[in-house]
Parts: structure tokens; sequence; C-alpha cells
């Protein structure tokens, strides 16, 4: 039967005895990750909004919005990296900025697109009755915008946890991504599985918390 030696691919059952002899250490890491995540994305949100708003009002900013977007998605975040290391140090800013780049994109796209893409007979109806532009905004574009609008704020907080581990990867003594690499750096496997395995149940976790909301809010969809 062929086999592996288990610091190369460590068994499930190591990796769960690794999970609970290190717990403290990982939680402590779990929670940094999940707060350079947390903020990252709360930054991506607020910037994809934005841009997204401008992008839907005016020809000239989506012609301004969309190179930049798109550069900042061409550059290898692990290029980069080391640079925001550079200019912020090894806190965690470094780590929520990456996110924050990470996340943005879907975010922009997907509700710039929602916003674009209303029924312009249902636009027409509404300022045909006299409809102001704030309460066109309120009761037709912002419905028609909120599935996408969801779809990528499930697409960002994935990759402001993708993000934020860079970062670790790179630079800092803390975080989940800090634990896989300084535990490959010591052979310890099973630790660093464990590590993959906690950023798993923290990707699946916050996915499922934002499909919970938007079943809240966009019932119709």
């Amino acid at each position: 039967m062929f086999s592996l030696p288990s610091y190369i691919l460590p068994t499930p059952l190591r990796v769960l005895d690794s999970i609970i002899d290190t717990w403290p250490i990982l939680w402590r890491h779990s929670v940094t990750t999940l707060v350079e995540t947390l903020e990252g994305f709360a930054i991506a949100v607020v910037v994809g909004v934005a841009a997204a708003l401008l992008i839907a009002g005016s020809k000239v900013a989506e012609r301004l919005i969309y190179p930049i977007l798109v550069t900042t998605q061409a550059v290898p975040k692990v290029a980069i990296a080391p640079i925001f290391l550079a200019w912020f140090g090894l806190g965690t800013e470094p780590r929520i900025i990456i996110a924050a780049l990470l996340a943005v994109f879907p975010i922009v796209i997907n509700t710039a697109v929602g916003l674009v893409g209303v029924d312009q007979g249902l636009l027409m109806l509404a300022r045909s009755t006299g409809a102001k532009g704030y309460r066109t905004f309120l009761q037709i574009r912002l419905p028609a915008a909120l599935p996408g609008f969801f779809a990528g704020l499930k697409l960002g907080i994935a990759l402001a946890i993708v993000g934020a581990v860079v970062g670790e990867f790179v630079g800092g003594d803390t975080g989940l991504g800090y634990i896989v690499t300084n535990a490959q750096g010591n052979l310890n496997t099973s630790l660093a599985f464990a590590a993959i395995v906690l950023l798993s149940v923290l990707g699946v976790g916050l996915f499922y918390i934002v499909d919970g909301i938007e079943k809240v809010v966009v019932r119709w969809s």
C-alpha cells in the first residue's frame, strides 16, 4: 500500500490532534486573521460601492475607474506585499490593504452591473409619473442591484481572506498564514494542515454569514 511519511502528508487524525494540542495558539492567530479579513473587507465594501455608484452615474468615471481596477488586479499581490511591508511596517496594515485590494474588484463589478442593468422600461415609467431621482434609485435601481451586490460580497469575503493570508505569508509574526509558513519551515506539517483547516472553516463560515444576510435582505431573489 502506497503511503507518504507523516511529515509530508499527515493523517486526518494527526491533524485533529494538532488542532487540539495547539488550540490556544491557533485560536489567537485565527482571531488575528479574522480581524484583518473583516477590516479589509469593510474597506473594500465602502470603496467598491462608491466606485460602483460613480460608474453607474457617469461614463467618464467608468472610463477612469475600470482601468485602475484592472491594473490593481493584474499585479500579483505576492509581488506588491513586500512594498506595502516597506511602507507600513510589519503590522496588520499591509495585510488589511492587500485584503481590501483583492476584495474590492468583484464588489465594484457586480454592484455596477446591477445598477446599470435596470429595466429601462421601469425607469421610463417612473419618470413619466414624475418620480424624483432619489425615489427612482431607492425603489428601482437599489432593489435591482442588491442581488449583484451580494454576489460581489460573497466573492469579496473569500478573496479578503486570501489577501490577509498572502500578507501573513510575506511578513509578520501573527495570523494563520504565519502559522502555515512557520510550521512548514519546521517540518511540522500537521500544524500547517491544522491552520489550513481553520482557514477553510473561516472562509466557509464568513461566506454563509453573507449568504444568510442576503436571504433576509433580498427575499424576492
